[in-house]
């Protein structure tokens, strides 16, 4: 092999901004341990639920509201910590296998692109961030789901490869990031058309990540000693706007529009899938 055909073999080089040096090229998914865990996670909850009774095709409002779903009355009344278990609860086998999907597909470039350090606090407050967003429009439907932190994944994604100038190919690059605007696009438009899917999770959960892109994007702008401390003041910085969101929505809603827990955990309206 001589030299010419060695180098056009070479894979691009990428410098994501969670890192300072270039990443190695994609490799097999069962490398990147964070998407693989995930994935796991969920369908151990999933099969958790199947095999104590609940319905792996239908289960039903109690059901998902007793495993821990996002329900208003609760969540906003003592049970923040719903924000984050629904985010690894599921509304059915269609609705698992949907997003373990979209997990897999999106969640090896993520890990790729921000690393180990900063693909976790971007999975989980995109997905804090969907069920905020679903609270303050479904009050009284429990809403599951990973959509909303797969979502934030994406948002982030195209914010980083809109914003960060990574060194690798352009035409790679745009095919990537149109590739990742139009998922989000179809399935905005998809949840909007179809009953039952909680956009506003979804929205939510773009949003966030958006944002979080934004942020982790422009650290490479400041010096390069400075940059671990501007990322993880980003992470921070997100995380307590969500604080005050929420807080800000508990009390619009308590004790005035949401009914009590005792009053409505008998009638929940039909679950919303994110």
């Amino acid at each position: 092999m001589n030299g010419s055909e060695y180098h056009s073999q070479r894979q691009p080089e990428i410098i994501p901004p969670g890192q300072e040096t270039p990443i190695e090229a994609p490799r097999p998914r069962f490398r990147f341990p964070l998407t693989s865990s995930l994935i796991a996670i969920n369908i151990a909850v999933f099969l958790l639920m199947a095999f104590t009774g609940v319905s792996a095709i239908d289960p039903t409002p109690r059901d998902i509201v007793r495993w821990g779903a996002n329900y208003a009355p609760f969540t906003l009344q003592g049970q923040a910590w719903r924000l984050v278990t629904s985010v690894f609860l599921h509304i059915g086998l269609i609705h698992i296998l949907a997003n373990m999907w979209a997990l897999w597909n999106l969640g090896a470039l993520a890990e790729l692109i921000f690393g180990r350090r900063f693909y976790l606090p971007i999975y989980l407050l995109a997905g804090v961030a969907g069920n905020i967003g679903s609270l303050a429009i479904h009050h009284n439907a429990p809403g599951a789901g990973a959509s909303g932190a797969i979502f934030g994944l994406a948002g982030a994604m195209i914010s980083v490869l809109k914003f960060a100038h990574l060194p690798a190919p352009r035409n790679a690059m745009r095919g990537t990031l149109r590739s990742l605007l139009w998922f989000a696009v179809f399935n905005l438009l998809f949840g909007q058309a179809v009953p039952g899917i909680d956009n506003a999770a979804h929205i939510g959960g773009f949003l966030c990540g958006l944002i979080l892109g934004a942020l982790l994007s422009w650290s490479r702008r400041v010096d390069e000693a400075s940059r671990p401390l501007v990322r993880w003041a980003s992470i921070v910085l997100v995380a307590a706007l969500l604080v005050v969101g929420f807080v800000a929505l508990k009390r619009t809603y308590f004790p005035g529009a949401i009914h009590s827990p005792a009053a409505s955990i008998s009638q929940p309206s039909s679950p919303l899938s994110s």
